[in-house]
């Protein structure tokens, strides 16, 4: 899920057209995150190939609207050239796992995943110092950390409404809600603009390793981020009514949050 957010936060850095296309490519890829979320519990079972489906016609759109930037932005086909070569196979290998199971299975996808790990590294190398739209890329990951933690302030409405709001119930639930906003209070006001601030003035509007580093350090802070709302839709409301509670409560007062925060 992550990836995808961030394959087509990396295009369109350098290459948002903003025209019918573009936003027909994204809503394309949006209709296959769709799937991926209606697959993603039997990913590695009985819906192995809609997962493998949706993850890659994620990467097709993808490939498709860089071959479109090819065609139009020569002095960045040297970059773009990574990015195609990257996306093609791992389509072609989210594709293929599909067809196997056990190791050989998840084998072809870790290879996919890191073939397109590498892939904005190595690009960067080959940027030639090709201008980013640098105001964009902290809105654009912005954007993914506001709706992981949407996920937590959800999950304390639900539990409250399934447990017909008993006490231990709210009290877990005002805790989680003050530590979600606490969490992105920190993101937005404090660690996170400073992460900010430092990349404009160390990296400017050049594709350097920096912008790299920023973009991936949100990978670990989404996935942790995320962890507090999952344990409170799967746990807390049913471990609200036993001795257990203060404990649960305590961790999500506390805030738990990922050490790569930016």
């Amino acid at each position: 899920m992550w990836w995808a957010w961030a394959g087509f936060t990396f295009y369109a850095n350098r290459f948002d057209t903003d025209d019918v296309v573009y936003r027909l490519g994204k809503l394309g890829a949006m209709l296959a995150v769709a799937g991926l979320a209606a697959s993603a519990t039997e990913a590695t079972g009985s819906l192995a190939g809609q997962f493998a489906i949706c993850q890659a016609a994620i990467r097709v759109v993808l490939v498709a609207l860089y071959l479109r930037a090819y065609r139009h932005v020569v002095q960045a086909r040297g970059l773009i050239v990574v990015y195609l070569t990257a996306g093609a196979i791992a389509a072609g290998l989210w594709l293929a796992g599909a067809l196997v199971s056990g190791p050989a299975r998840y084998a072809a996808w870790v290879v996919a995943v890191a073939t397109e790990v590498t892939a904005p590294v190595v690009a960067t190398r080959r940027s030639a110092g090709l201008p980013l739209h640098l105001e964009h890329l902290p809105e654009r990951l912005g954007l993914l950390v506001i709706l992981v933690l949407g996920e937590s302030i959800a999950a304390v409405a639900v539990g409250i409404q399934e447990t017909h709001w008993e006490r231990a119930t709210v009290t877990v639930a005002v805790l989680g809600f003050v530590a979600a906003v606490s969490l992105w209070w920190t993101y937005f006001d404090l660690a996170g603009a400073a992460a900010t601030r430092t990349l404009v003035e160390r990296a400017g509007h050049r594709s350097t390793l920096l912008h790299d580093v920023y973009a991936y350090g949100h990978w670990p802070l989404t996935w942790g981020w995320q962890q507090p709302g999952s344990v409170w839709k799967a746990r807390s409301w049913k471990a609200a009514s036993r001795p257990s509670a203060p404990v649960l409560a305590g961790c999500c007062a506390a805030g738990w949050r990922s050490p790569w925060a930016p």
